[in-house]
């Protein structure tokens, strides 16, 4: 048999030899030595597909090249097809049924890109690589976790897994001042009288602000009384609505009394 050994069996996607097997004549003892004809294929440097004939020479059960003896041939033409190789981004893919996605604020993937392998018609069909889905509560903001990735069927690459680590989401402090004439009343019934209410003249409204990038002003939170509502303690309690992406909000003072 002819054994063709080579560096490249990870990246060869056909091989194809003019010959499987030769003859060996000489002396018996040695002939007996002979357990295969080998040829050592160099390619290193190719990145396209090519052709070479390679010197067969015979070895025995060690590796050890056996002398004396004559081969019928002392070439092996071959013709080498190589997979097709390109780098293509990661695509972190978090799970479906994800209850904490608010927690995403940022997070980076290292490394960000890969190097894959592939028949040519597959290859050029794939625009990147996702992960494995990311179980969000599996993963402590800050701290690295190495996450698999996901490779389709026909497609090779040296690596297996990434490692993905979430930012923290950053918060920004932040109060902003209000009057009595901006709280809004709700549920006025009729003959109810306003003036019977102990507003307070200014209050503070402090929160965290969750995207430090985008202001958040008066008018991104509305301050209200709702008059259907009245604690035992003859209060009612100043609330708030807001689209924005605001927690921990204090309100100060946040009760308003009956005269």
């Amino acid at each position: 048999d002819i054994d063709i050994e080579n560096s490249l069996k990870n990246n060869i996607d056909t091989l194809n030899q003019d010959k499987d097997s030769l003859r060996v004549s000489g002396p018996r003892s040695l002939v007996d030595k002979v357990q295969k004809v080998v040829a050592n294929l160099d390619g290193s440097n190719k990145v396209d597909d090519f052709s070479s004939n390679l010197t067969l020479y015979p070895v025995d059960g060690n590796g050890d090249r056996v002398e004396g003896v004559n081969l019928s041939d002392n070439k092996v033409s071959v013709n080498v097809t190589l997979l097709k190789q390109k780098t293509v981004p990661i695509k972190a893919i978090f799970n479906e049924y994800e209850s904490n996605k608010d927690k995403i604020n940022d997070y980076k993937i290292t490394p960000g890109s890969i190097i894959i392998k592939g028949k040519k018609d597959i290859i050029e069909n794939i625009n990147y690589i996702n992960t494995k889905p990311i179980d969000l509560s599996n993963i402590t903001d800050n701290i690295s976790k190495n996450i698999e990735l996901d490779i389709p069927s026909g497609i090779k690459s040296d690596v297996k897994y990434i490692s993905i680590k979430l930012e923290a989401i950053k918060t920004a402090k932040e109060e902003i001042s209000y009057t009595s004439e901006d709280i809004q009343l709700k549920n006025v019934t009729e003959g109810f009288d306003i003036s019977t209410l102990n507003l307070p003249t200014t209050l503070n409204v402090s929160f965290e602000n969750s995207k430090p990038d985008i202001s958040i002003i008066k008018s991104d939170i509305l301050l209200y009384i709702d008059l259907n509502s009245k604690k035992d303690d003859e209060t009612y309690e100043i609330n708030y609505e807001s689209n924005k992406d605001i927690s921990n909000v204090v309100i100060s003072p946040n009760k308003v009394s009956i005269k």
